[in-house]
């Protein structure tokens, strides 16, 4: 039996999780929508992996689904937070820990298997990579290139095992808000295989409800694709390279994608995937009348006079 142990991270404090995983390699599991394995530096029995974040962008959330995503996939889990100021903005940290064996160890993660980045502003302040060792894995929140990542800062692992995604643009469009932990988690079953889609899916759809659920369930099917396709494109995993999914390759080549020509891939890509355009607002039916206009033939409201002055009011 193997353990994973994966740690979060954001301004506002840590937060581990853990879950148990079979003895096969990571990813190798005959769990559907599971990735081909991939090469994951175990630490001891567990793998280890760290979100960093700000506070109000639901760093502590993705922790949870993830271990959730794990558990319901029959490991051991063990999610918690660390948190420093206790304000929006404030930076926040969370671990997570993923094994087949019970997890013992309740200390923060110092040497992580794989980082999540949800917000990379922190990279400028923070030393978000700390402990991660050159094969390790790190999911970026970000409009920069996987390139540019590894060059801005030496602690960041090998090019390929960057995933640059563009989560803001991608939770902006689908949810309506600044809330990307599901946008990475999405990502980070991509990556490291170590979750499936369905998982991540399914916890989402535990998480939340109704159009927050679809929204969110959306965001993380996009940047599942996002990075599978910059996978599978032969670029880095921001999307460079020549082949990229509904033009998410082309959005991140080379230097920093515009928000524009991101927001058009995130939407091309969403329609590959079945996912409407959330900028176009469904009409309404031809024999349906449009939201705040009255139907036609119904009769005028009768403006109530009681209690009016000089009407003569009840008695």
């Amino acid at each position: 039996m193997t353990r994973v142990q994966v740690c979060l991270a954001s301004d506002n404090g840590v937060a581990p999780v853990t879950r148990p995983r079979s003895s096969k390699e990571i990813g190798d599991s005959p769990h559907r929508g599971r990735r081909a394995p991939v090469t994951l530096r175990l630490t001891g029995t567990m793998l280890q992996v760290c979100l960093h974040g700000r506070g109000g962008q639901g760093v502590v959330t993705a922790s949870e689904m993830l271990a959730q995503s794990a558990f319901s996939e029959g490991h051991q889990v063990q999610a918690f937070p660390s948190f420093g100021s206790e304000r929006m903005g404030a930076p926040v940290i969370a671990f997570v820990r993923i094994s087949d064996t019970p997890i013992t160890t309740h200390e923060p993660i110092l040497t992580p298997d794989a980082v999540v980045v949800q917000d990379a502003t922190l990279m400028d302040t923070l030393d978000v990579f700390a402990g991660l060792a050159p094969d390790g894995w790190a999911v970026v929140n970000t409009l920069a290139s996987a390139t540019e990542v590894r060059a801005a800062h030496a602690g960041a692992p090998a090019e390929n095992h960057i995933a640059a995604i563009p989560a803001d643009a991608i939770v902006r469009l689908y949810l309506g808000a600044n809330k990307p932990s599901a946008a990475m988690l999405g990502a980070f079953a991509a990556l490291t295989g170590s979750v499936s889609l369905d998982s991540a899916v399914a916890s989402i759809n535990k998480r939340f409800s109704g159009r927050v659920a679809a929204g969110n369930v959306s965001a993380a099917r996009i940047a599942y694709a996002w990075v599978e396709r910059a996978r599978t494109g032969g670029g880095d995993v921001s999307g460079g390279g020549d082949g990229g999914a509904g033009s998410a390759g082309d959005a991140g080549a080379g230097d920093s994608a515009t928000a524009g020509s991101v927001t058009e891939a995130v939407v091309a890509l969403g329609q590959e995937l079945g996912i409407d355009d959330p900028r176009i607002r469904k009409q309404p039916a031809p024999d349906q009348p449009a939201r705040n206009q009255p139907a036609q033939n119904q009769p005028a409201q009768i403006q109530s006079t009681q209690n009016q002055p000089g009407q003569g009011g009840a008695a």
